[in-house]
């Protein structure tokens, strides 16, 4: 990346900032990122303190430079904007939080993005302007979870079409109170519609990011709302649909208990059949084989008659598992 003349003067010369930033000209590019990066560099060393009217000086700032048809580098100017949401959150919140709408990720902010942004500034300038003692990411006690929680939901209530919600946040949403009065309030397009966007697969590391959710009332929302649109005939489980395929064993066994009808749904049949699975790399083969046949033994016996051939094929490789070894199983034989 290539620097300017005034941009690398400003660089290298902290202590001669305010005449550069004072002789750029009115209404160019280097006037408007000169005077937010000085600005915001004298918030966080408190040169200058925080108050709403140098929070509005910078918005105004930003505001012109994004109505200005000089500003070509959008990307700096989206860095400031960042910083300026960032440093403003202890007198003006909101603006942080409308900022997150458009942003998730500025949760993970750090020193490149929530300080000044040159890279031909020297460690001897960091010292010296203060900026080696700045915090290096955001205080997370400063943006309650709980207020991040309550403006996704409303999102989700309000304009649920255009809500954007990380995947990791989902298992803390569907475990909210809220959250399910909020999917019970929905008609069943607007449901189905969400339902897409669901990210219904979890781990212990999503759920550790997202404050250690309750996945069981998790699982019973997304239960929830499957039934609703299947008894609805708004989806079905042969439906190409990834929220299907991550659906754990545990929500399946929900569905078929509180809809044993839905075992003659071959969709439905397919999807637990994918679950059960041979052991991996086990240490005797020939009993994680034996284990996974009796598993699907089980499984298939509880089939209807409309799954006979699928039936078929499995006592057929369990007799044949069954001669190799020597055995004749005559009760299985006459099955």
């Amino acid at each position: 990346m290539s620097f300017s003349q005034p941009q690398e003067d400003y660089a290298l010369n902290p202590h001669q900032r305010p005449q550069l930033v004072k002789a750029t000209t009115p209404g160019t590019q280097d006037h408007f990122f000169f005077r937010l990066r000085y600005l915001s560099q004298q918030l966080q060393t408190e040169d200058l303190p925080l108050t709403n009217q140098v929070i509005e000086e910078a918005r105004a700032l930003i505001q012109a430079a994004e109505n200005s048809n000089v500003v070509h580098d959008t990307e700096q100017l989206e860095q400031l904007k960042t910083q300026f949401a960032l440093l403003s959150y202890p007198v003006k919140p909101d603006i942080l939080l409308k900022h997150l709408d458009h942003d998730p990720g500025v949760l993970q902010a750090s020193a490149d993005r929530a300080l000044d942004m040159d890279e031909g500034e020297s460690s001897a300038e960091s010292s010296s302007d203060g900026v080696d003692k700045l915090p290096t990411s955001l205080d997370q006690s400063i943006v309650k979870t709980e207020q991040l929680t309550d403006k996704m939901l409303d999102k989700i209530h309000t304009s649920f079409y255009s809500a954007e919600i990380p995947s990791d946040a989902w298992p803390n949403l569907m475990a909210q109170p809220r959250m399910e009065s909020i999917l019970d309030s929905l008609d069943l397009d607007q449901l189905r519609a969400l339902f897409r966007n669901i990210d219904v697969k979890y781990s212990s590391k999503s759920l550790e990011i997202v404050n250690k959710a309750d996945s069981s009332q998790f699982d019973k929302v997304v239960v929830k709302v499957i039934l609703r649109l299947f008894k609805a005939k708004k989806i079905d489980f042969s439906e190409r649909c990834a929220q299907f395929q991550h659906l754990t064993r545990s929500q399946l066994a929900m569905i078929v208990k509180q809809l044993p009808e839905v075992k003659s749904n071959e969709g439905y049949v397919a999807l637990m059949e994918r679950r059960i699975v041979p052991e991996a790399f086990p240490l005797q083969e020939e009993a994680a084989y034996q284990a996974w046949l009796d598993k699907m033994l089980a499984f298939v016996d509880e089939l209807p008659p409309k799954f006979n051939r699928d039936k078929l094929n499995v006592y057929l490789m369990s007799l044949e598992h069954d001669l190799k070894r020597g055995i004749m199983d005559k009760k299985k034989f006459l099955r």
